[in-house]
C-alpha cells in the first residue's frame, strides 16, 4: 500500500499536526520492537530495503506470514481489540 502524495498535507484532528508516512512507520516500528518482534521482520513490514546490494539480490523472500502477523497484531492493538503480545 502506498500513501497518496497529498496525504502529507493531512492533519491530525486533535493536535493539528501534519500526518506523515514516516510517523506511521516509526510508530509501528517502536510498537513492534517493544513487543519482541525481530528487527528484520519489522523492516519487512515497514518496507525498508536491505542496505547491502549483494544481500538484497539473494534475499528474495517476502516474509508474508510474519508481516501479516505483525500487521494484524498492530491493528488489533490500535483498534483496542486485544492486548499487545508483550502483555499476553
Amino acid at each position: 500500500y502506498r500513501f497518496h502524495a497529498n496525504y502529507s498535507k493531512r492533519r491530525d484532528r486533535q493536535s493539528g499536526r501534519r500526518i506523515t508516512v514516516h510517523g506511521f512507520r516509526s510508530t509501528l516500528f517502536s510498537w513492534a520492537e517493544d513487543n519482541g518482534y525481530k528487527l528484520e521482520d519489522i523492516e519487512a513490514v515497514i518496507a525498508h530495503t536491505k542496505g547491502d546490494q549483494n544481500l538484497s539480490a539473494y534475499a528474495r523472500g517476502n516474509k508474508l506470514e510474519i508481516r501479516r502477523e505483525i500487521c494484524q497484531a498492530y491493528y488489533d492493538y490500535i483498534s483496542g481489540n486485544t492486548l499487545p503480545p508483550s502483555l499476553v
